[in-house]
């Protein structure tokens, strides 16, 4: 028997995305641990769009949701604007809560 809770188990579907994330995101961090918990499926990490590769941290394709990093250059700007061209919602992590993404996901929060 382990000390870790049902609560402390990662899913093993979501332990490489949250290897992948970038380590200085605490927020991206923060939400990926969020989703973990209201039983988010796995996102597909480092997701890319189009012949750019425009770069989505997590991606739900099936539904075009995605967490991309922030950014206040052109090249987030270009690259909000073709996953926008492309029917996606992406934000950045601070501007999604993990029941809101749960909910459009279909997945009732634990």
């Amino acid at each position: 028997m382990t000390d870790e809770t049902a609560e402390d188990v990662v899913p093993q579907d979501w332990e490489e995305v949250l290897d992948l994330l970038d380590p200085e995101d605490a927020a991206l961090a923060r939400l990926a641990h969020a989703l973990t918990e209201q039983g988010v499926p796995a996102p597909e990490a480092g997701y890319e769009l189009g012949e750019q590769a425009w770069q989505a941290e997590l991606a739900w394709p099936q539904v075009k949701l995605a967490v991309v990093l922030a950014g206040d250059d052109d090249e987030a700007r270009k690259r909000d604007a073709a996953y926008a061209q492309a029917g996606w919602d992406v934000r950045v992590a601070d501007d999604w809560t993990a029941e809101e993404l749960a909910e459009r996901l279909g997945v009732s929060g634990r």
